[in-house]
């Protein structure tokens, strides 16, 4: 199939408007394949770019070539011409995905037109960076059973009459908490678990974790006329089930495509979606 420069010019317009939105002007334009009237002929542009900082319009060109080979000086000569030929002599910008020859880039910086490259980043444009990274990671889950909740029944038996033969609670371990002597909230049952898991816990390793309350520690129990536990201490079963994956980040799904200013010898970054980096 014969290659028209279309699919390469619409690139092109999608990238300098990406430039364009990130600039503070107004009633910014930026149109493919437009066809204007110079003083003496019509003239098909590939890319025109027409905006205003609220004083002056201005106006810039952008030719396009999906070339296969380095862009010559004769190619230059050609955009000059229709520079001239068009009212007020907009700004010109050549465009292509090769590169230009001597003559064309010495003309181009004595005539004010700017180059640029954009294609594809190539091996050289890796070098000295890091192009795909490779992340293995090992997780580790821990995993609590058996969690018990250990009463002080002598100290229940003294404070309370009629205790029945079983105490059952009933909650979320985020939803049932420790008070102090003075019946001031310390923390949930979750959060002094997750504190002893990373206490006691070790990785790969299995273990039986518990925590001896020194100090009074109390849960509001609120049923069978007890309105409060003594707890002397809580306990777990604790192991850590292993997971791995692999994280793989290319850098071809990161930098689409490589802008170069040819004659400032910089290089702007495009990603996938067409957005340019400045």
């Amino acid at each position: 199939m014969k290659n028209t420069g279309k699919e390469y010019e619409q690139v092109v317009q999608k990238v300098f408007q990406s430039i364009l939105d990130q600039k503070f002007v107004k009633n910014i334009t930026v149109q493919h394949d437009v066809t204007l009237q110079g003083k003496s002929t019509t003239h098909q542009i590939d890319v025109y770019w027409e905006f205003s900082d609220g004083i002056s319009t201005y106006a810039t060109i952008v030719q396009a070539k999906d070339y296969s080979s380095n862009v010559s000086q004769d190619k230059l000569l050609t955009f000059k011409g229709v520079i001239d030929d068009l009212p007020n002599h907009p700004k010109g910008i050549f465009v292509t995905k090769t590169g230009y020859q001597r003559g064309a880039k010495a003309y181009a910086e004595a005539n004010g037109i700017l180059l640029y490259e954009l294609r594809q980043p190539t091996d050289k444009d890796w070098e000295g960076y890091i192009r795909d990274i490779s992340i293995k990671l090992t997780m580790f889950s821990p995993n609590v059973s058996d969690l018990k909740i250990w009463i002080d029944y002598k100290w229940l038996n003294e404070n309370y009459k009629n205790i029945p033969k079983r105490i059952q609670m009933s909650g979320n371990d985020d939803e049932v908490f420790l008070y102090n002597g003075n019946k001031e909230k310390v923390a949930s049952i979750y959060e002094l678990k997750n504190s002893l898991i990373k206490k006691y816990g070790q990785e790969n390793s299995s273990q039986y974790v518990e925590e001896i309350f020194d100090k009074p520690t109390f849960i509001n129990y609120a049923k069978d006329g007890i309105d409060w536990l003594k707890i002397n201490k809580i306990s777990f079963n604790l192991s850590f089930r292993t997971y791995q994956d692999t994280i793989e980040i290319n850098g071809d799904d990161i930098v689409k495509f490589i802008l170069k200013d040819v004659l400032k010898d910089k290089i702007t970054n495009i990603d996938p979606s067409l957005h340019v980096h400045l």
